[in-house]
């Protein structure tokens, strides 16, 4: 499942190996979606929680954004200004993770000092249950994805199934 991301060749996509897949397949799979981003192959039954983290993220992601600029803007930043701040200080932040290897709340805990500006505004996050929400924005994401899963294997038993089992009478009916 690869994410709108891809339109910049910077998507993830999961890849779930089936038992008959061969080296050959799996080969094939990644060099098709490495054309888009990057790759990680993961156990099928991470697929849907993938799909909400990864597919349904960069819609989460641009909400968060747009708050974070549209507070910027109520304390009376211009919006240009604030947007294009956000998304350095979203750059700049996944390049310390990445290049450190701290766990978010070694970088929060570094920023945020006594009594100053980022433990004032974490606060009002936790107020809100800000990360709460989030967390369970994810977890109903992936229901919905086991949901959709399950209306999308039952279209296909309804349909492959009825049409298999026209083409096995047509096939019966003809060597009689």
């Amino acid at each position: 499942m690869p994410n709108i991301n891809a339109i910049v060749k910077s998507s993830i996509t999961a890849l779930s190996a089936g038992k008959t897949a061969s080296s050959k397949d799996k080969a094939i799979a990644e060099e098709v979606f490495r054309t888009i981003g990057d790759t990680i192959w993961i156990p099928e039954e991470y697929m849907d929680a993938f799909t909400a983290l990864i597919g349904s993220g960069p819609g989460i992601i641009a909400e968060l954004i747009d708050a974070l600029v549209l507070g910027a803007v109520a304390t009376g930043m211009p919006r240009e200004l604030a947007y294009r701040a956000t998304l350095k200080l979203l750059e700049g932040t996944i390049k310390t993770l990445e290049r450190t290897g701290w766990h978010p709340a070694i970088l929060r805990d570094i920023v945020a000092t006594p009594a100053g500006t980022t433990i004032k505004g974490i606060y009002v996050m936790e107020l809100r249950a800000v990360k709460a929400a989030l967390m369970e924005t994810i977890q109903q994401a992936t229901k919905r994805s086991i949901e959709l899963g399950l209306e999308i294997s039952k279209w296909l038993d309804r349909h492959i199934n009825s049409k298999a089992e026209i083409q096995y009478r047509e096939h019966s009916v003809q060597h009689y």
